[in-house]
């Protein structure tokens, strides 16, 4: 038979654990050792975060008996029924991703906005004007890519002789020797030569398909960057071309080709990006040209959001009234003429017409235009 459990007697104390000695409980005595327990002051600011603060029950009234708390539910038995997979249906019309499963047609900017002037031709090589002072003030103008001119990981510094450069320019020269993998710097030299001829020559696939061949054997090139972007923009390849003229500015520093990466956006149906890559530059980063250029795509971009009224006062911010007339201002002519007659300002549009016609009688259908004016 199991033992009957032992009674205590009375008057004898309790043992106590080895260990830590225990507080005074409320019936009286003093706690042993040296330190007193820690109690936390009532609404003390030291718990943990998203920890809740527990309130003791409150005692029951006089005569009143504790209500007992309410049972806890039970969790239900069995796996929880799977969730049903919500497939998503075709984009609405006129939504973001219907918008950008559009490819636009044509050049950037055609249909709703004044687009690209005629007789635009995006260069590699732009020569940029001197920085500002406070370049790298951001209020000011926006992001400015780090120059790495000192990273070239790839280059080997090998010299090229006078038959491998192929009449290159010397700025050339100089890239190619410190970018080009080791001995590919006359496999680089050829495909440079060449694709700056076609792009010469307006070939601008065969173009690309050097430059891309260049780029193989020189991947840090920010010059070989430009050629390519440049021919695939021209090619209407816009995702492709925001990619290497992205790549050639962070590494090259420079904004002079920031117009023609706002126009690709323009073409992705991304108007306010646009803006915001050409409200980047200043007119003293960029030549007087590249300035230009900037101006028109920074208006088209507002003329694609309706904007017409902020897109004449952005035009308005190049040179339109030169002392010797330059092929860039026959496009900044034609685009504020094109602005000018959407607002209702014919007369005004009709003497851009004219002014344009006077420069060059064959600039596109300036002429045609001007005939319609009158």
């Amino acid at each position: 038979m199991p033992k009957p459990p032992r009674k205590a007697q009375p008057g004898r104390p309790r043992p106590q654990p080895a260990g830590r000695p225990r507080p005074a409980g409320p019936g009286g005595g003093k706690a042993t050792g040296s330190k007193k327990p820690f109690n936390r002051p009532p609404g003390a600011g030291n718990k943990p975060r998203g920890s809740s603060e527990v309130k003791p029950a409150k005692p029951p009234a006089d005569g009143a008996k504790p209500q007992p708390r309410a049972p806890r539910p039970e969790a239900p038995k069995g796996r929880p029924p799977a969730r049903k997979a919500v497939r998503p249906g075709p984009p609405k019309a006129g939504s973001a991703t219907e918008r950008g499963r559009a490819r636009p047609a044509g050049r950037p900017g055609e249909g709703s906005g004044p687009g690209r002037p005629p007789g635009f031709k995006a260069k590699p090589g732009g020569k940029p004007g001197p920085r500002s002072a406070g370049a790298g003030d951001k209020k000011r103008s926006g992001y400015r890519p780090r120059p790495i001119h000192n990273k070239r990981p790839e280059g080997n510094g090998a010299r090229l002789t006078a038959d491998q450069v192929r009449d290159l320019p010397r700025q050339w020269v100089r890239e190619i020797e410190q970018t080009a993998r080791e001995s590919m710097g006359p496999a680089v030299a050829a495909a440079v030569a060449a694709a700056l001829e076609a792009f010469a020559g307006g070939d601008f696939e065969a173009a690309a398909k050097l430059a891309a061949q260049a780029k193989a054997d020189a991947p840090r090139s920010a010059m070989i960057q430009e050629v390519l972007g440049l021919s695939l923009y021209h090619l209407g390849r816009w995702k492709q071309a925001l990619t290497e003229l992205m790549s050639y500015r962070r590494i090259s520093g420079l904004l002079d080709q920031n117009h023609v990466i706002a126009d690709c956006y323009r073409a992705l149906d991304r108007p306010e990006k646009a803006s915001e890559i050409c409200a980047e530059v200043t007119k003293t980063d960029v030549a007087e040209e590249v300035w230009a250029e900037t101006m028109i795509v920074a208006a088209g971009a507002l003329a694609d959001r309706s904007d017409l009224g902020r897109a004449l006062r952005t035009l308005a911010r190049a040179e339109l009234n030169p002392a010797a007339v330059e092929p860039f201002h026959l496009r900044l002519w034609y685009v504020r003429a094109d602005l000018l007659e959407r607002i209702g300002r014919a007369d005004e549009a009709a003497q851009m017409w004219e002014r344009i016609v006077a420069e060059d009688p064959d600039f596109f259908d300036a002429e045609e235009r001007m005939q319609a004016s009158r």
